[in-house]
């Protein structure tokens, strides 16, 4: 896999909220089933949040 190739694969953050106090859903979904996902930020940055 080409670095090209990761990004093209990233979720894009931030998701939008249902409640001020929670988490987005998706988190959850990544947490269970992808606990270090790339994600792209807002400005164009990928990182790799990981979940627990």
């Amino acid at each position: 896999m080409t670095v090209t190739e990761a990004h093209a694969d990233a979720r894009t953050q931030p998701t939008a909220r249902t409640c001020p106090f929670d988490p987005p859903p998706e988190y959850r979904v990544l947490r269970e089933n992808d606990p270090v996902a790339e994600v792209t930020c807002p400005d164009g940055v990928h990182e790799l949040p990981v979940t627990w």
